[in-house]
This record gives C-alpha cells, sequence and structure tokens, in this order.
C-alpha cells in the first residue's frame, strides 16, 4: 500500500451535478438536467472506499465535479501507481482516455471506466460506492431511478514520476473526486 494524496479539483469545477430539490431546476449532470440529491452526498466528509481516502468540494456557484473537457491538472512531482476516481458517466456507459504526464511528455496512459448514474449494475469493472434515494429531475424528484456514483482504478503498468493528468474531452463523463496513490 502506498500514499494516497486527495487531490483539490475545487479549481476544476465546471458542473453542478448535486441539487437540494427546490433547486432542482439548476441540476446539469445530465442533458435534461438531472442531478444527484445534496442532502445525501458526502460534502465536508472523507469517504474511504477500501483504504482509498476521497474529498469531495463545491464552489461558491454550487459546482461539484469536472465535466471532462480536456483539462489538464497539474500536480506536485511524484511517483504514481494509481489513480482513484469517484464518478459517473451520464446518458450512457462511456470509458476515455487519461494522460499521465511528466514534464509535458506522456508516461503512461489509462482508461477511465464510467458506467452510467441511471445504470442499476456496472457496465464495466467500475463498481458502485453510493447509491441515492431518488433522482432530481427538471420536474422534482423521480423515485424509479435509484443513480449511482462509481469507483474506478487506473492502475500504472510500474510506478512513474508524473506532473500532470490530461482528460479528454467528452463533456458526458462527470468527475467528482481523485486520489494519487504514489510510493
Amino acid at each position: 500500500m502506498g500514499t494516497y494524496v486527495m487531490l483539490d479539483l475545487k479549481a476544476f469545477l465546471n458542473n453542478r451535478g448535486c441539487t437540494l430539490l427546490s433547486e432542482n431546476h439548476l441540476g446539469s449532470l445530465s442533458l435534461g438536467g438531472s442531478s444527484l440529491p445534496t442532502e445525501e452526498f458526502p460534502f465536508g466528509k472523507t469517504l474511504t472506499v477500501d483504504t482509498v481516502p476521497f474529498a469531495f468540494a463545491q464552489t461558491e456557484t454550487g459546482n461539484d465535479n469536472m465535466e471532462c473537457t480536456e483539462q489538464t491538472i497539474p500536480l506536485s512531482p511524484c511517483v504514481v501507481k494509481q489513480l482513484h476516481v469517484l464518478g459517473t458517466s451520464s446518458n450512457t456507459d462511456l470509458f476515455d482516455s487519461v494522460s499521465f504526464l511528466y514534464k509535458g511528455t506522456i508516461v503512461h496512459q489509462g482508461r477511465l471506466y464510467l458506467s452510467s448514474f441511471t445504470s442499476s449494475e456496472p457496465a464495466f469493472t467500475d463498481r458502485s460506492v453510493l447509491t441515492f434515494s431518488a433522482l432530481h429531475t427538471r420536474a422534482g424528484r423521480y423515485d424509479h431511478i435509484k443513480p449511482h456514483l462509481w469507483y474506478c482504478s487506473l492502475p500504472l503498468a510500474q510506478p512513474q514520476i508524473v506532473d500532470s493528468l490530461q482528460f479528454e474531452d467528452n463533456p458526458s463523463m462527470h468527475i467528482f473526486a481523485l486520489t494519487i496513490e504514489s510510493e
């Protein structure tokens, strides 16, 4: 087991995926304006999946996840063994590449798999870590869907020195928390 570093994503949060029912019209997790119930989300707490800790953030405007749009997240250079992700996809089950870079050169590329928040079972090797009681839609609370937040890990074939992560342009993939496992 290595050392875990929970990444602060606040500067990269560009989407609002959680709402109170009274503000359901502000949700943008899907094209139809769906959102997860804020009161069931572990904001301000550390969520541990197996031994991996995750921290969640919100901006002053309510953004709480990173919709993937080619962001490059700088890191303090470290030897990375694995990237741990909590997120979900909207509108369908999706996967895309994540590049691990050092001094502008890709040292590893991994595949991020995230099932849809509406899927009852994972489509890939990801697994559900939070199941919500209902979905918020523009019309109100929808009890027939129990949305999920999924956990996916991207192990590196061998530990690499990494100073940034780069995501693809896939705005239907939503990342709520990232944790680096390093040596």
